[in-house]
């Protein structure tokens, strides 16, 4: 809202990553979705729709990056799993 983003442009941008997931081999979600079908989806919480949200199996990565010469030192990690991939 304060930067003006549109619903459009959030399900935009979900056709698109799908559609580059469509191109993966071993994607979870390999069929490529449409904007329309993006707005069309339930609501999950504002403005989230179903296909504006990631799945389960998404993951993540950082990258530390420091100035000091140091070693860096990771204070913390974690994992969680729902119960029905245990």
């Amino acid at each position: 809202h304060q930067t003006g983003t549109r619903r459009e442009d959030l399900a935009e941008f979900a056709a698109l990553m799908r559609g580059h997931a469509a191109s993966h081999p071993h994607a979870h979600l390999n069929e490529a979705i449409s904007v329309e079908q993006v707005l069309a989806s339930r609501p999950i919480a504002t403005p989230l729709h179903l296909l504006d949200c990631c799945p389960i199996s998404d993951g993540a990565v950082a990258l530390v990056v420091s100035a000091d010469e140091g070693p860096v030192r990771i204070s913390g990690a974690g994992q969680a799993h729902r119960h029905q991939h245990l």
